[in-house]
């Protein structure tokens, strides 16, 4: 949890039911709303079986995020090219 008394943070709602929803609220209304709904939802049953399914899904992603690593792709050595003294011009 954070220290904050409050946070603003950024959301963006895709669906057009939930967009029209929120625009029909007063102003000054909509975050204290929207939090209210979060909250409840958050704290049922269906809400905290939600936060932990996707919590164990990021965990096992994470694992094998970590544990599998792809091989390093096969470079061949660059050919050392010869250096040969008739190649050099100029005033040394």
């Amino acid at each position: 949890m954070t220290d904050y008394s409050t946070k603003r943070i950024a959301i963006r709602f895709c669906t057009p039911q939930v967009i029209d929803l929120i625009e029909k609220l007063p102003r000054g209304y909509k975050s204290m709303i929207i939090e209210s709904a979060l909250t409840t939802y958050l704290n049922s049953e269906i809400g905290q079986r939600l936060t932990d399914q996707l919590k164990l899904r990021k965990k096992q992603l994470d694992s094998i995020s970590k544990s599998v690593k792809p091989p390093k792709p096969y470079k061949p050595s660059k050919p050392e090219k010869e250096f040969l003294r008739n190649q050099l011009n100029g005033d040394f």
